[in-house]
This record gives C-alpha cells, sequence and structure tokens, in this order.
C-alpha cells in the first residue's frame, strides 16, 4: 500500500482512558436484569499522547444527586459506673503476744565466810529449790486470703450479624432476599485491636490483639475500674497487612484514632472471672417492622470479619503472601448511598474498589441500600483489592450484569470476584445482596449451581460464565462435570507471578493456560479443567490469548480474541453497537511483535468513523502503555507512530466512546516497522 499521506499527531484520550467514576449499578427491580454484583471500579489507565488537537471530546453530563438523608451516625456508649467491687479481703488484725512468766530465785546465796584461827566449820547447805518452769505462748495462726496484686481475665469478644434469607428460588437464582434481624448470630470479633483503660485517670493499661475465637486475657492491678475500646482494626498480626474500618463522611461520630470503634461499660478488677461483651446491631424490633437505634456498632467489626476471612482463606488454603498487601483503608458509613457525587457527602455510588486511592467504599444507607451484612459483596470487592496489588487487573470497568456479553478483561474480573466470594466463605456458596426498607429486598445466585441464567449467553465474555469455571475448579466439593480440585496454590501461583507479569491481558485465557501449565504432570486434572470450561462453552484453553476459539458470542467478527498482525498484512477490525463502552462490541484487540533491527512501527488505520487506540507492550512487568490517540473519521489514511523494541510484543485496543448506529468498520489496518 502506498503511504503517501500527511502525518498527523493524535488527539488526547482523557476521562475514561484515565479512569471513570465507578460505573452505575443496573436497577434492582428486576434481579434477572440487575447488575449481579457491586463492583465498578476505575480503570488506572495511562494518559495517551495527543492525536487531532481539534477535536473535542465528548463531556458526560452529571448525574442528578438525589437528596438523601444522613441516617444517624454511631456514637459511643455511655459509661455506666460500676457498682462498688464485692468479695474484698478483709485484712486479719495483728497478733498479741502472750506474756512470759517470771522465773523464781534459786534460793539464799551462801554466805560469806568468817576467817578465824580455828578451823572453819562444815555448812550443811540448805536444799536447792525446784524452779517454776516457763510457759511456752500458745502460737496464733498464720493468717490467709491475702490479696493478690493482680488478677487476669479473659476477655471475649462477639458482634451481632444478621441472617439472610432468600426466596422465589428456581434453578440457583432467588429473585427475593432479605436481612433476618431475628436470626442475628453473635459472632466473634476476630484479630481486631482491644485496649484497656483505666477508668480513674483516663490511661491505657495493656492492648491485645482478639485471637480467632474473639479473646484476649488482661492482667490489671487489684481493684482496678476498667473499661475496654474494641477498634475495627487489623494491626500488627503476623502474616496479615494492617486493615482499617473507617469514614469517608465527614462529621461522622463514634471513631476513635481515626477508624469506627466501639467502647464497653466499666468493668473491676476485684476477681477473675471472665468478661463477656457482644457489640449490637442497633437494630430494635421485627425485620419488616423495626429499625435502626442510633448506633449501628457491628456493623465495622462485621466488615473487618470479611475482610480477614478473605485473606485467611487465601493464606491458608493457597500460602498466599496477603502481608505485602498494602494497608486497606474500607470506607464505610452510615451516610454512604448509592448515588454519584461527593464521597465526603456519602455519595459513592455503590460498593467498590478504587485502584487510584487503593480503597474500598461500602453502602450503608438503612433502607435504600446497606452492604455491612451482605458478605459476599465484601468479599468480591476484597478480591478486586487483591488482585490489583498481588496480581494485576486490566478490567475496563464499568456497569456489568447477568447475561451480558463484556470485553474479557472485565468479565474475567467480575467473574473471578464473584466466584472468589463464594470461595472463602465455602460451603456457603450463595453469592447475596440486600437493599430496600428494612433491607428486606435482595437477590441471590449459587455459585454451585450451573443454573439456566448463568447459561445466558455463555462463553469468555460472560462473567457469569467465568465465575462457574473458577469456582468448580477451586472449590472443596465435586458434583456434575465438576470431578476434580485443582490446587488452590496453583491459583495463586498464576495469580501472583504468570498473571501478573507475563499476561497479554487478565482475561480466562491467561488464568487457566497458567494454572493448565502449573498443573502440566496431572493429565486426569487438564482433562477435567477442559471439562468445565466445554460445560460453560470454552473450548480447551491452550495459551493466554484464547487461540482456537470457536464460540464467537453470535458474530464472527468477535474472532480471533487477539488478530496476530503480521508486518505488511492490511485487515479489518468491527466495533459494533452497544449502550456500554465496556461491551464486546464495542472493543477489539490486536497483536504484533517487535522486528528484528526495528525501532519503531506504524499503525495504519483507515475509517469514516470517530474510535480510539491504546498500545501496550507486555513484557516481564505486565503491560506497559506506549502511546495512544484517537481518529477523527473523514476516510484519512493516516498512521500512529509506535517506538518500538525489536522482539518485544505489543497489543493494540481499538474501541469506541461514542453509541454506534450499526457498526463501524476500520479499514485499512495496517502494521509497518522500520
Amino acid at each position: 500500500m502506498l503511504k503517501t499521506v500527511q502525518i498527523i499527531t493524535w488527539f488526547l484520550v482523557s476521562t475514561f482512558l484515565v479512569g471513570c467514576l465507578p460505573g452505575v449499578e443496573k436497577p434492582k427491580s428486576n434481579a434477572t436484569a440487575k447488575s449481579s454484583v457491586k463492583n465498578e471500579e476505575t480503570p488506572g489507565t495511562p494518559t495517551p499522547t495527543p492525536f487531532i488537537t481539534s477535536t473535542p471530546l465528548i463531556t458526560a453530563t452529571p448525574t442528578p444527586t438525589a437528596s438523601v438523608t444522613a441516617t444517624p451516625t454511631i456514637p459511643l456508649p455511655t459509661q455506666t459506673p460500676t457498682a462498688t467491687p464485692t468479695g474484698t479481703v478483709t485484712p486479719t488484725p495483728t497478733m498479741t503476744p502472750t506474756p512470759t512468766a517470771t522465773a523464781t530465785p534459786f534460793g539464799t546465796p551462801f554466805p560469806s565466810p568468817t576467817p578465824t584461827a580455828t578451823p572453819t566449820p562444815i555448812v550443811t547447805p540448805s536444799p536447792t529449790p525446784t524452779p517454776t518452769p516457763t510457759p511456752t505462748p500458745t502460737p496464733t495462726p498464720t493468717p490467709t486470703g491475702t490479696a493478690p496484686a493482680t488478677y487476669t481475665k479473659t476477655v471475649t469478644v462477639t458482634y451481632g450479624r444478621p441472617g439472610f434469607t432468600v426466596s422465589s428460588c428456581s434453578g440457583g437464582l432467588c429473585s427475593a432476599g432479605a436481612l433476618n434481624y431475628e436470626g442475628t448470630t453473635p459472632m466473634p470479633v476476630r484479630r481486631a485491636v482491644i485496649e484497656a483503660f483505666d477508668n480513674s485517670n483516663g490511661l491505657s493499661l495493656e492492648s491485645k490483639l482478639l485471637d480467632e475465637n474473639g479473646q484476649a486475657s488482661f492482667t490489671i492491678y487489684n481493684g482496678a475500674v476498667v473499661y475496654f475500646v474494641i477498634y475495627a482494626e487489623i494491626d500488627g498480626l503476623a502474616g496479615y497487612p494492617k486493615v482499617s474500618v473507617k469514614t469517608n463522611v465527614t462529621g461522622d461520630t463514634g471513631l476513635i484514632g481515626g477508624v469506627w470503634a466501639w467502647q464497653s461499660n466499666n468493668r473491676s478488677f476485684s476477681n477473675s472471672l471472665p468478661i463477656n461483651f457482644d457489640i449490637p446491631t442497633g437494630w430494635i424490633g421485627s425485620s419488616a417492622g423495626g429499625s435502626y437505634s442510633s448506633s449501628r456498632a457491628s456493623a465495622p467489626f462485621a466488615i473487618l470479619d470479611t475482610v480477614y476471612q478473605s485473606m485467611k482463606w487465601y493464606k491458608d488454603n493457597g500460602s498466599m503472601n496477603v502481608a505485602s498487601l498494602p494497608h486497606l483503608k474500607v470506607n464505610w458509613s452510615p451516610s454512604n448511598t448509592p448515588s454519584s457525587g461527593n464521597y465526603s457527602l456519602g455519595q459513592i455510588g455503590t460498593s467498590h474498589y478504587r485502584p487510584d486511592t487503593k480503597e474500598l467504599y461500602i453502602l450503608g444507607h438503612a433502607g435504600v441500600d446497606t452492604d455491612e451484612f451482605d458478605a459476599h459483596v465484601i468479599a468480591h470487592e476484597w478480591t478486586h483489592f487483591m488482585e490489583a496489588n498481588l496480581s494485576r487487573s486490566d478490567s475496563l470497568g464499568g456497569a456489568h450484569g447477568i447475561g451480558d456479553k463484556k470485553d474479557p478483561t472485565i468479565a474475567f474480573g467480575e467473574g473471578f470476584a464473584n466466584a472468589s466470594s463464594a470461595l472463602v466463605h465455602q460451603p456457603d456458596s450463595f453469592y447475596k445482596d440486600s437493599y430496600g426498607t428494612n433491607q428486606q429486598s435482595g437477590f441471590g445466585f449459587d455459585m454451585e449451581t450451573r443454573a439456566s441464567f448463568q447459561k445466558t449467553n455463555p462463553g469468555w465474555f460472560s462473567e457469569d460464565s467465568i465465575g462457574l469455571i473458577v469456582y468448580d475448579l477451586f472449590d472443596s466439593a465435586t458434583d456434575g462435570v465438576d470431578t476434580m480440585s485443582a490446587p488452590v496454590s496453583s491459583l495463586v501461583t498464576a495469580l501472583t507471578t504468570n498473571q501478573k507479569s507475563d499476561a497479554p491481558l487478565t482475561t480466562i485465557f491467561s488464568l487457566v493456560s497458567y494454572v493448565k501449565s502449573i498443573n502440566s504432570g496431572n493429565s486426569t486434572l487438564l482433562t477435567a479443567i477442559d471439562n468445565v470450561l466445554s460445560d460453560n462453552s470454552i473450548q480447551s484453553i491452550t495459551d493466554p490469548y484464547g487461540t482456537g476459539m470457536t464460540n464467537n458470542g453470535g458474530n464472527a467478527n468477535y474472532l480471533p480474541v487477539f488478530q496476530n498482525m503480521t508486518s505488511g498484512v492490511t485487515r479489518s477490525v468491527y466495533l459494533f453497537d452497544d449502550s456500554e463502552t465496556n461491551a464486546l462490541a464495542r472493543n477489539r484487540y490486536v497483536r504484533f511483535t517487535g522486528a528484528s533491527g526495528m525501532t519503531d512501527a506504524r499503525i495504519w488505520v483507515q475509517s469514516n468513523d470517530l474510535f480510539y487506540i491504546q498500545v501496550y507492550s507486555i513484557n516481564s512487568g505486565g503491560d506497559t502503555y506506549v502511546t495512544g490517540g484517537s481518529y477523527p473519521g473523514g476516510n484519512s489514511l493516516l498512521y500512529l507512530q509506535v517506538p518500538i523494541t525489536p522482539g518485544q510484543e505489543y497489543i493494540v485496543h481499538f474501541f469506541s466512546l461514542q453509541s454506534i448506529s450499526g457498526f463501524k468498520v476500520i479499514n485499512n489496518v495496517e502494521v509497518t516497522q522500520e
């Protein structure tokens, strides 16, 4: 092809590429059509270099912010004065010694002899009187029951967790769900920080970490009147990172040292009897007719315990080095509501992970949408945090739901997080989410049951299919086509090494190909993996590019997943209409390798339509953004200049941010190198 065209600098792709706000959750009125999860995190894509400077970006119309009445915040409980302690030891009176008897004299002394000239007469001495014996004093018994200097008490702390009831279930999908406050169960507050304070002066006496049973022992001086503060924080636990549950809302009360905390009433250390505390939910009345009081004290501890459970499962079963995770800050507030806007006002949109801050944001607006007791939602969001920081995530983010055909990066990210939330809570494989008046609406679906709704549009572009695959491969149970369990250690290794460093993009192709490679010596397991893939309309995966896929999602132009561009060969790339920018229809990938002796590549394109391009290099550190820009339309033959390294692999991402009427065709796509 003759390339006698003007070289034009490409235009800056900004807001969408650098990182959108969390995507809007789908309506909850129809459980089969709503978003199946709460994560719509922001992709951390670098800013591409300019392309056509005269082309303006489309500015999104701001979404009106709903007026939200803040739920009462969590005050600390008032310290209740403690009665004078009983059982004080009475001091023993001082002993009075018995007087000693006086001895009787031994008699009259011998008279002094008078010297005379005549012999001295013999004097007969008087008989010696018998002495009266001295009486021995009767000893007083040694006093017993002396008060010890200190007492050691075992303190047990639990928090209230409501049950979850699902109903209207069919084939693994339940279109109704609700929190069951009558079924509230005391659960141990595991690994949180607990601190004892002297009530007389407010000074800290001891600080401990609660153990796996929610217990810690305190040795404090006899007679001390003590109160305890339990912090919604894991700090200093060997083998785990720091985790803090805090607030993003200005003006919230009930926090100590920047984290949510609960303060007990006063307790006396005048004996060794144990102390028990149960941190209440704050719910008063029946599930349907009750309401929250001014304090929702157990909510932050429920969130903390779910995060701990998630870390513990990966650490115990897959030897994941969770201690290397950064300090996780989980933002929860009774004011966090499902409207987008100012985070300091609680307008967080939905529960989600934000890669730019490495923090979680969790809904807490009672009567609208709360997630503190939706354990699978919390575990889902923690999985995004773990994946982004110990592994790698190329997910485009945005809205997603049951039956969607999505870009393979977001299909993998959401499906994997769904599976992970069920894996860490085995045998509870039901993903559950509550919302609405009194938290009496909701839904749930079973990751173990291959339900008909999970078979809607199955394939490598479906989060439902990927969730089923990952759960079946690594759960402890076997059923149906799930005949074996792959070692969780191979999942962890694939995530933290191969997936992190070598994958062209993070997809089901990269994860399964690496897990297969790690278990290459187990032919029975490899066959079992292929059977699970086939059951979800995915052909045997042999490499991280999805080579050999035949399921095209109903459109032949969706394959191959990655078009391999040989230098000098011209191809066409098609983008199709869809309401969401992260849809499979609006994203396409090609790849090429830097040729020997070449330093630059030109990606030639020609189209009547506007579209965007990003170029990434794949190396031992993962994918690295190289350049990108927008094509202005007008059917001009233009090229994007790309600096290259011989032997280096490159991924080119074509996508559209605008609605498409019918489809867009990008003609004459060619890669030349020089």
